[in-house]
């Protein structure tokens, strides 16, 4: 970079590529005037598994003349899969979203590879290790949430165990493990994959599919109006300021007036104060109250801070925003 600035003439087809991670001192200037591309992990569980074996060698299936060898690979690529994609569901997925990534993986399958080195050929296959290993140690390790960590380590017992080399196992209906030792083999089997999975392949309910659409929608909505041209532009009409202004005004008119409380007592003693109902009122009154008195205080302020009485504080910038954008501000929510 520093070379082609002091570059004195530079061809018109030059381009520079530059690689980044997030970073607050990155310059605005040349992020404005780049191109941008970002690289994220893919979606799907035939995305993820057709990129997992572009970086896999026919080298590498052939490391070991064990036959255990290339199911224990693919097993293992497709749990470090199912445990990236169940992010995409958020909560639902994961209790925690945690940040699993290529290291885990590779990490896993040197373990693989060592445990396979050292086998006791009597023995066999230790699965109790393997399953610690990969459930407690090396995807377990990032894992901080009891019911995360039981969820992995029942993945783990589910899956590598002796039911995992016979023919015919299945990780769900149509996800079998390919009997190949061919790298070629595998990518034509990943290809024939769907490409969209059901929520039941993460071991999920239907019905998290919906959530998911409807958070990918939102998340999309959200982004269009985030990037939205937040200042009035030069050919006129009402700004921002003034619309918010009048919507305000307008709200403050339809506002409901806050009950007195000893009026509301005194009523409710007369109804029967204990009565189940009643109580139910009672809470219910106290609750709008409170929503009552928040509203009031963000429009209020809003007023002030437009008419340049008060500082337009970081929340009533965001209340500001959603309001224009015809959301609800979150603190009202809360």
């Amino acid at each position: 970079m520093d070379a082609l600035i002091e570059t004195e003439h530079i061809q018109e087809s030059f381009r520079l590529w530059l690689t980044t991670e997030v970073h607050t001192d990155f310059p605005i200037g040349l992020l404005q005037m780049a191109i941008k591309f970002t690289n994220e992990p893919p979606q799907g569980i035939r995305a993820s598994l057709k990129r997992t074996y572009q970086n896999i060698t026919q080298d590498t299936l052939d490391y070991s003349a064990l036959p255990q060898w290339p199911p224990l690979l693919y097993a293992v690529a497709f749990l470090h899969t199912i445990v990236q994609e169940r992010r995409k569901f958020g909560p639902l997925g994961w209790n925690i979203p945690y940040e699993f990534n290529q290291a885990d993986y590779a990490a896993s399958v040197q373990f693989i590879q060592n445990h396979l080195d050292e086998i006791d050929p009597k023995k066999g296959i230790s699965w109790p290790t393997i399953c610690y290993m990969l459930g407690e140690v090396q995807y377990g390790g990032r894992v901080t949430d009891d019911f995360d960590k039981r969820l992995l380590t029942t993945f783990t017992n589910v899956w590598f165990c002796d039911v995992l080399l016979r023919p015919g196992f299945e990780f769900y209906k149509g996800y079998k493990v390919p009997q190949t030792r061919n790298l070629q083999g595998y990518v034509d089997y990943i290809n024939q994959l769907p490409l969209t999975d059901t929520p039941e392949v993460f071991g999920l309910h239907s019905n998290a599919d919906i959530t998911y659409q409807i958070n990918s929608a939102k998340d999309i909505l959200d982004t269009i109006l985030s990037v939205q041209p937040k200042e009035g532009g030069s050919q006129g009409g009402e700004t921002r300021e003034s619309i918010v202004y009048r919507l305000a005004e307008d709200m403050l008119e339809k506002l409901p007036k806050q009950y007195i409380s000893f009026e509301v007592r005194e009523a409710l003693q007369k109804m029967g104060a204990f009565l189940p109902m009643n109580i139910f009122l009672r809470q219910e009154i106290d609750r709008i109250q409170k929503v009552n008195k928040t509203v009031l205080s963000t429009l209020c302020d809003l007023k002030l801070a437009i008419d340049g009485t008060i500082v337009m504080s970081q929340g009533l910038r965001e209340s500001l925003d959603a309001m224009y954008d015809a959301r609800i501000p979150q603190n009202w929510l809360k």
